[in-house]
């Protein structure tokens, strides 16, 4: 950058903090009438304001909602920075660049929208000017000044993501964006755009009044096998999001030994320290870890310190920290006083309170601590000063919300090379093939602790060759044993069982491991929950919806130290797996071979043929699951179908347990056949497919519900068909907010659900005609707004409906207390739907009219409550 250019943005910076909107200013962004080659921190230039045309269509108002959403990201990018200018009329590329411009741009309207999206007031100013471009001609563009959010103000952040732009990909998320150079981005992907965000960002004849906020450090002396931080980018980028919401003050470090749970809690609370992040004055560190392993030495070693060993003394601790103790001569606190003492520091002196290794307590205290750790928190939320934050860390979720958080794993491949590499430098190893390193990380999952041990046996030695094999036995005991050990000797002989059985197994099923150790389905799953709460358990769901369970890659190096801790009841577990592995392989073999002799004689067209082959198979495998879906689908398609006996042998698959993918399109033909529609949505309620084209499963429910509203509507029962069309429409909003989905099925579904609504709505007015009743037709709008169903004519109804209600409140000759704290709720009812409609629809005029009945029913409610004393 040369010294003009480096002198122009230092003087756009005072001209921001001047809130200039002169011609002089063109001068700096358009000098000689000549726009600059590239944009800055500073300023933008685009060709046109997002400006609506007097009668626009669907796809205008689509566009223009996008682009509104990108101009809101740009101005939230450069307030979070050094704030700057947005010049509309100006090419980013190109010959002729100045087009000109000089149409309304409704800043004041702008400004209502980033605020919607930020929940922030930036005052934006805007201006049209007028100039001379290069060649001497008169032009006018549009400027709009974004102005630099005041030091030390907490940064500005998305409160919800922006509207689609294509496929899957969103104008923003909800994330913190600051603009780099001629880019807007989130600031909490690094550490150098975190810091930048909490710097002052003073123009230079401000300079002088920086006062960067001094966080004290309460942090203990680095561990010694600490070596330089990698990777983690998205778990640092988690908890910088994290600090920077003050209505969320819990996180939890998750994950089993040796990942580097204190290692990531550690840097945080550093980057914390050093940049002032969260508006907190201290950073504190308390641990109740009394040894560890150190992978350097091979052994375990004693923690520099250890501050607590119970909620009581982790309480005590924290006071001593904030300088908020006890009195000597007070009588001896209980346990409830000092939570209310360490609350009262934090309403203070604001801090991040790190609290490292938490399952080292006695199991009975863990979640005791951790749900007492989170109400201070959560205490210390919605005052005048700054929230304070709680971070843990522990191989437990210790029973707190998913949303508090965060599970880590192994390194990725490309960051655990790079750590791996570290290690070998300090072991003075030399450099390494990439296909070792490879086997390596394949060894370790990614873990470093596992990776520091396999280098150390290495220095000690070891041949590069052997060194894994020899590591996965006697060699790696000692690591693996502290990774492990904690959670396998807190473990019931029931659990240990279940735990070496799906080692054993490999991938399965609940149902498999229920067989082989001869305990019911319900008693393995109970079991299976707590098992994963340690984290050695993994369920996950394959393409055609089944649900398989196996043990993390990492836990397979232990298998050992599973046989050992159930010593003698390892072997019973073994011969039963052998017995299921050689049973399942002779049956299953028979089994597949008829299965594809019975495809293909549907696919030659012999259906009689299938049918009879598929009844022989039940005769010799009668309790074989796939078996019964096969005979199932054969009854389907011979001529005439046979329904009602393909129904049976379905619904006999399903009672045993079949998974087959083939299943869902079977049962809802056999059903439909016998127009079992009560049948079919019970079959169907829970099914969640994410296919974005097309859901069976959905058309299905939704085809039978129909069905049973046309009978319910016959027999005249009113209620039963608005019970099925609400449940219908939140089926609906269900699958549109769970998956993406392509255009024309989206359309289709939204038809659906109108129609839905519409019919809803009908019986609700016709079940509620008086005008007393007429609340329920305003609370059946609310639940279809909750649903994402947004229709004026439904929402003017909703409107009418809650003053025809108090209208006849008020009409009424004796009004109590009770019927002001219902219109209460109804007002709160009618700022959701408020809500609602200004997030999708934000320029509807039905908002308007929701905020002129809310302001009458307000006055009138306020009237009455007043008269009645």
């Amino acid at each position: 950058m040369t010294n003009n250019q480096e002198n122009v943005i230092e003087r756009l910076k005072s001209a921001v903090d001047d809130r200039l909107l002169l011609p002089a200013v063109i001068e700096l962004l358009i000098p000689n009438g000549r726009p600059y080659e590239t944009e800055t921190q500073l300023f933008d230039y685009k060709l046109k304001a997002p400006i609506l045309s007097a009668t626009p269509g669907k796809e205008e108002k689509e566009a223009h909602k996008i682009e509104i959403a990108e101009l809101v990201k740009d101005a939230a990018a450069f307030h979070n920075a050094f704030g700057g200018y947005i010049v509309f009329g100006v090419k980013d590329k190109g010959r002729d660049r100045i087009i000109g411009f000089d149409a309304e741009f409704n800043c004041a309207d702008f400004n209502k929208t980033l605020q919607r999206y930020t929940g922030t007031n930036i005052e934006c100013l805007y201006n049209t000017i007028s100039f001379k471009s290069q060649d001497g001609a008169a032009v006018s563009v549009g400027i709009l000044l974004v102005p630099r959010r005041v030091s030390g103000a907490p940064p500005v952040k998305m409160q919800r993501r922006g509207p689609e732009k294509s496929a899957g990909k969103y104008c923003f998320g909800e994330d913190i964006y600051i603009r780099v150079r001629d880019e807007c981005r989130p600031a909490t992907n690094t550490h150098e755009d975190w810091d930048f965000l909490h710097s002052d960002r003073l123009p230079p004849q401000r300079e002088h009044e920086s006062e960067k906020k001094h966080v004290q450090s309460f942090l203990p002396a680095r561990d010694e096998d600490f070596l330089k931080f990698v990777g983690r980018a998205e778990d640092l980028a988690n908890l910088r999001q994290w600090i920077a919401d003050p209505r969320s003050p819990t996180r939890l470090i998750t994950g089993i030994g040796g990942l580097g749970k204190t290692t990531l809690a550690y840097h945080f609370a550093e980057e914390v320290v050093e940049v002032g992040a969260g508006g907190v004055d201290a950073v504190l560190w308390l641990t109740a870890k009394q040894q560890t392993y150190s992978a350097l030495r091979g052994k375990m070693v004693s923690t520099t310190r250890v501050d607590f060993a119970d909620a009581r003394s982790l309480f005590e601790k924290l006071l001593q920290f904030l300088n908020h103790e006890i009195p000597i001569d007070d009588d001896e606190p209980t346990e409830t006083e000092l939570i209310d003492r360490v609350v009262e520091a934090l309403s203070i002196y604001p801090a991040l309170i790190v609290v490292d290794d938490l399952d080292s307590l006695p199991p009975a205290d863990q979640k005791e601590v951790a749900a007492a750790l989170n109400g201070v928190a959560l205490r210390t939320v919605g005052r005048d000063l700054p929230a304070s934050r709680i971070l843990m860390t522990s191989r437990l979720d210790q029973g707190l919300p998913l949303t508090s958080i965060i599970k880590i794993s192994g390194l990725e491949k490309d960051e655990f090379s790079i750590y791996f590499e570290n290690i070998t430098k300090l072991f003075e190893l030399g450099a390494f093939e990439k296909s070792d390193v490879g086997k390596i990380f394949k060894a370790s999952s990614g873990s470093p602790l596992f990776a520091t041990s396999i280098a150390r046996l290495i220095k000690l030695g070891e041949n590069r060759s052997e060194v894994i094999e020899k590591w996965q036995g006697a060699d790696g005991e000692d690591v693996r044993s502290f990774t492990f050990g904690r959670e396998l000797s807190r473990l019931t002989n029931l659990q240990t069982r279940i735990l070496y059985a799906t080692m054993l197994l490999g991938a399965t099923s609940l149902e498999d491991i229920a067989e082989v150790l001869d305990i019911s389905a319900r008693v393995v799953r109970d079991q299976i929950s707590e098992l994963q709460a340690y984290h050695l358990i993994l369920t996950n769901i394959r393409r055609g919806g089944d649900s398989v369970i196996s043990v993390p890659d990492e836990l397979r190096a232990v298998i050992g130290l599973v046989r050992e801790n159930l010593a003698g009841g390892a072997k019973p577990v073994e011969e039963s797996v052998a017995r299921a592995n050689a049973k399942g392989g002779e049956n299953e073999k028979t089994i597949g071979v008829s299965i594809r002799s019975i495809a293909r004689a549907w696919a030659e067209g012999r259906v009689d043929e299938a049918l009879v082959d598929a009844a022989e198979l039940k005769r010799k495998f009668p309790s074989n699951a796939d078996v019964a879906s096969m005979l199932g689908a054969a009854l389907l398609r011979v001529r005439p179908p046979k329904f009602k006996e393909a129904d049976l042998e379905l619904s006999r698959a399903l009672n045993l347990g079949c998974k087959r993918p083939e299943m869902v399109l079977n049962v809802i033909g056999a059903k439909t056949g016998i127009e079992d529609w009560p049948g079919i949505r019970d079959y169907t309620a829970n099914k969640i497919s994410n296919d974005f084209s097309r859901d069976v499963a959905l058309s299905a429910y939704i085809s039978a519900s129909e069905n049973l509203i046309k009978i319910s509507m016959e027999r005249g029962d009113i209620s039963r068909a608005s019970d099925i069309s609400i449940e219908v429409i939140e089926k609906i909003s269900a699958k549109i907010r769970r998956t993406r989905i392509d255009r024309a099925f989206f359309e289709d579904l939204s038809q659906k659900r109108f129609d839905a609504a519409r019919l809803y709505m009908d019986c609700i007015e016709r079940n509620n005609a008086r005008a007393g009743d007429r609340i329920r037709v305003f609370e059946a709008v609310y639940r279809l707004a909750v649903a994402d169903v947004l229709l004026t004519e439904i929402i003017q109804k909703g409107l009418n409906s809650l003053k025809a209600w108090w209208s006849d409140v008020e009409m009424r000759p004796v009004v109590d207390v009770a019927a002001c704290d219902i219109l209460h709720k109804m007002i709160n009812k009618l700022d959701g739907i408020e809500a609602r409609m200004a997030s999708i629809y934000p320029e509807a005029p039905v908002i308007q009219k929701i905020q002129e009945t809310r302001k009458d029913l307000e006055f009138k409610g306020a009237m009455l409550q007043a008269a009645l004393g």
